[in-house]
C-alpha cells in the first residue's frame, strides 16, 4: 500500500464504527473508554455503550463489597483515636484544676480578728429537770438466795449408783433396726427463699420491629398480603453515590424467601451477557410509589440491586451514608411489592 491510498484510508475514519471497521480486534470495555463516552458517546455503537455500563456497574459492586470489608477496622481505629483524645482531654483539664487549687491555697489571706468560739456565745443548757417516781424505771430483781442443799459439797462417785445395763441386742433385731434407720429419709435442709427479679431487657437486634400503623393502613388498602421482613440495611456510600444509582441488597443478609418460582427464573436469565430484570414497586417512607427494575448480579456474592431510578428516591428522602432502613415485602395480585422504613 502507497502513501498516498493509506491517507485516503485514515480520512475515511469519522466515527467509532469506522474505526471499527479496520479492526479485527473485538471491542473491550475499559475505563478509559467509559469516561470517553460520558463526553463523546458518538464515537460508540449502542451495544458498545452497554457493555461499558455493564463494566462501570461491576467495579462499582466490587468497590462497594472491598468497602465492606474494610469498613470495621476503620471503624475501630477511628473510636480508638477518640477514646485516646478524650483522655488527653480529661488528663489536661485535672492538671488545670491542681495548678488552680495550688494557687488558691499559696494566696495569702488577709489578716482578720479571731472570732469568738461558738459554743461562748451560745446560753448556758437549763438545770435537768427531775422526774416524777411514775416515770422512773423499776429497780432490777436480785437472785433469790441459794438453798441450804446447794451449799452442800457433792457426794463421791462411789457412792452413786450405776446405770442399769443396756439391754442385749441380736443380729437380726440389730440389722432390722439399721435397716429401718437406712430407710427413713432423712430432712434436707431449707435454703432461704430467693427473690426472682426481672429487669426489661431490649429486643435481640435480629428481631424485626414492627411496622407503624400508617405502613399497615397502606397495605390494606392497596389489598395486600403476604407481608414479610427482609433485611436492616445500613447505606454505604455506594448506595447513595449519584454515578452508581443502585441499592444493593446481598443475598446472604436476606432473612426469609420472598420471591417465586418465576421471578427467580427471571432474575437468573441473561441477554447479550446482560441480566434481565424483574420490575418491582417500591413504596419511600412516605409511602410514594415508585417503579424500579431489580437485578442479579453474579460477584463474589450474589447481590440484588434496584437501578434506573433509585437517585429519585434518595434525593426525595435524602438519605445519606450510614442512614438504616428495614426493607418489607409483600404482594398485590400476585406481583413484588418492597417497602423501606426508615429507623
Amino acid at each position: 500500500m502507497d502513501l498516498k491510498n493509506l491517507k485516503d484510508l485514515l480520512a475515511s475514519v469519522t466515527d467509532r464504527e469506522s474505526l471499527n471497521q479496520l479492526s479485527s480486534k473485538p471491542f473491550q470495555p475499559s475505563m478509559l473508554d467509559w469516561l470517553i463516552s460520558k463526553d463523546i458517546p458518538q464515537f460508540y455503537s449502542k451495544k458498545e455503550l452497554l457493555q461499558l455500563d455493564d463494566y462501570y456497574e461491576q467495579l462499582s459492586s466490587c468497590y462497594e463489597s472491598y468497602a465492606e470489608r474494610n469498613n470495621a477496622p476503620r471503624m475501630v481505629e477511628k473510636r480508638c483515636r477518640q477514646s485516646e483524645q478524650t483522655s488527653k482531654d480529661e488528663l489536661v483539664v485535672s492538671n488545670i484544676k491542681k495548678a488552680k487549687g495550688i494557687v488558691i491555697s499559696s494566696t495569702p489571706s488577709p489578716l482578720l480578728p479571731p472570732s469568738p468560739p461558738l459554743l461562748s456565745l451560745l446560753p448556758p443548757p437549763p438545770p435537768p429537770r427531775p422526774l416524777p417516781l411514775s416515770l422512773l424505771p423499776p429497780p432490777p430483781l436480785l437472785p433469790p438466795p441459794p438453798s441450804p442443799l446447794s451449799l452442800l459439797p457433792p457426794p463421791p462417785l462411789s457412792l452413786l449408783p450405776s446405770p442399769p445395763p443396756p439391754p442385749h441386742l441380736s443380729p437380726s433385731s440389730l440389722s432390722s433396726r439399721v435397716t429401718m434407720l437406712s430407710l427413713t429419709p432423712s430432712p434436707l435442709p431449707l435454703s432461704p427463699p430467693r427473690l426472682i427479679t426481672t429487669s426489661p431487657t431490649s429486643p435481640p437486634p435480629s428481631r424485626p420491629l414492627d411496622l407503624s400503623v400508617e405502613f399497615k393502613n397502606r397495605v390494606i388498602e392497596l389489598n395486600g398480603y403476604d407481608l414479610k421482613f427482609l433485611m436492616h440495611k445500613r447505606l454505604f456510600f455506594s448506595d447513595v453515590k449519584p454515578n452508581s444509582n443502585r441499592l444493593s441488597i446481598p443475598v446472604k443478609e436476606i432473612k426469609c424467601d420472598f420471591l417465586t418460582l418465576d421471578e427467580i427464573t427471571k432474575l437468573d436469565k441473561r441477554e447479550n451477557g446482560k441480566p434481565v430484570g424483574l420490575e418491582v414497586t417500591v413504596l419511600d417512607p412516605y409511602l410514594r410509589e415508585y417503579t424500579l427494575p431489580m437485578k442479579k448480579w453474579e460477584m463474589k456474592t450474589n447481590t440484588y440491586n434496584l437501578v434506573k431510578e433509585w437517585n429519585k428516591i434518595v434525593l426525595a428522602n435524602k438519605f445519606e451514608e450510614d442512614q438504616e432502613l428495614q426493607i418489607w415485602s409483600f404482594r398485590v395480585n400476585n406481583k413484588l411489592y418492597l417497602l423501606l422504613n426508615k429507623l
